[in-house]
Order: C-alpha cells, then structure tokens, then sequence
C-alpha cells in the first residue's frame, strides 16, 4: 500500500514538474496536459519496469502537502481557481526550505528534522502554517496542511510530519515557477 501511495504521489508532482517546465514555452493547458501525461508514463514505467522503480527512491518520501498543491496547480489552466504564489513568496519558501535542509543534516544547530516526529512539534508547524493559509486566503496550502497531518496520522509513509509537507522536489518547482515569473507566465 504505501510502495502504490508514494508511485501516486510522485506521478503527481513529476507531471506538475513536466508541466512547469513545459509552462516555460508552451500555453498552460499543453502544458497542464503534458505534464499529466508524462507524469503518467513515469509511473507507468515504474509498474513495468522494475529497474525504473529505484527512481522512486530518490524523491522518498513524496510530500502528500506537495502532490495536493500539485494537482490543483495542474488543474488552475482548466478552471480551478487558486491563489498564485508571488514570486517574493516564493524566494522565501524557497530560501527556509533550503535552510531547513541545511540544519536538517546536521550542519546548524538544533535539528528542524527532529521536530517533526512527536510532541508539540508538529502542531506548531500545522498552526503556523495553517495561520499563513488563512492569511493568503489560499485553500490549496489549507487542504495541503489537513492533507499532510492525515497522512502522517493514518501511518502511511514517513513516520516524520515534515516529511509529509514538503520535499526535496520543492526546489526545482520554486526555481521554475521563479523562471515563469521572470518570463511573465
């Protein structure tokens, strides 16, 4: 079950990277439409081949917070609609996210990583999070906080809530929508 949870969740956010990138030069429902399309064949690939199913272990755990983002950014050229992500926004998410990386690995001091098993860690995050949510009116960053707090309770995936919200494929998606921006799409 979680081997079938995290082939979903990888296609999903593979198919927003595909369309992102596609985005650059493409109008955005082609590029909404490859990018799902791809996304489905790397998944596809993963069933079929078993060598292409080590792919997958590079991006574990895939964050829930980002497939759900993901899809409804997928689905923005078809009529869903969300809030956009300033691109000044984004240099901070982008900025934290590596900085959480970097502490996360031992290199600064406490360990963000550490927060995210048990305790009061986790809610901290979820509120403040959800707080930034109801600040941007964004629904999509709401649904992905539930989201990531009910994967992380129901036991699929990684058993840290951090690893639920966000993921390392988080820094390519906030360099090409940053490269988007900069192009004016």
């Amino acid at each position: 079950m979680s081997e079938i949870y995290e082939y979903v969740l990888l296609s999903a956010v593979l198919a927003w990277l595909f369309s992102r990138l596609a985005g650059l030069f493409a109008a955005p429902r082609a590029a909404a439409l490859a990018g799902a399309v791809l996304g489905g064949l790397a998944m596809l690939g993963q069933f079929l081949a078993p060598g292409l199913a080590g792919f997958s272990a590079l991006f574990s755990p895939v964050s829930l917070g980002i497939a759900l983002i993901a899809a409804a950014d997928l689905a923005r050229p078809f009529g869903l609609r969300t809030r956009r992500w300033p691109a000044a926004e984004l240099l901070a998410l982008l900025a934290l996210y590596v900085a959480y990386v970097y502490a996360s690995v031992g290199e600064a001091a406490p360990d963000p990583y550490a927060l995210g098993y048990a305790g009061a860690g986790p809610a901290v995050v979820a509120l403040a999070l959800a707080g930034w949510a109801w600040w941007r009116r964004d629904m999509v960053l709401a649904l992905a906080v539930v989201g990531a707090q009910i994967g992380w309770l129901a036991g699929v995936g990684s058993e840290n809530f951090l690893d639920h919200l966000a993921s390392a494929l988080l820094v390519p998606a906030a360099l090409i929508g940053l490269a988007r921006r900069l192009r004016g799409r």
